[in-house]
């Protein structure tokens, strides 16, 4: 256990990654150091800022909407390039990836409901 470590854990959490140039990295972590945070608490203070500005210009429902008029062009897509699989299968295929990315089941169950066959 380092000295100026930070020990904090959130249950629940969900651990996302980025990839910096060396430059950004050595300013972070001479900044983190100098004022005794982590890492995480800048990019989370940096996300919630930029979150909170993009909700008032993109609510979740239009985010929503915007998914599912991606997946019913790439759909349209297959089916003109006579690449479409079954729509159940491609359905099926959507949910997986969704829940992968761990968009929360009520989405998923919103998503699914507008895909056109």
């Amino acid at each position: 256990m380092g000295i100026l470590k930070s020990d904090s854990k959130k249950v629940g959490h969900k651990l996302i990654g980025v990839i910096v140039p060396p430059w950004t990295h050595e300013y972070m972590t001479l900044y983190t150091l100098a004022k005794g945070t982590s890492k995480s608490k800048l990019f989370k203070i940096m996300v919630e800022e930029w979150m909170a500005q993009k909700r008032i210009e993109e609510n979740d429902k239009m985010l929503l909407q915007e998914i599912i008029d991606r997946l019913n062009e790439q759909r349209t897509k297959d089916k003109t390039c006579h690449k479409a699989i079954p729509f159940d299968r491609f359905k099926k295929i959507v949910e997986e990836e969704l829940s992968d990315k761990g968009l929360k089941p009520v989405y998923i169950t919103l998503i699914l409901a507008e895909l056109e066959s």
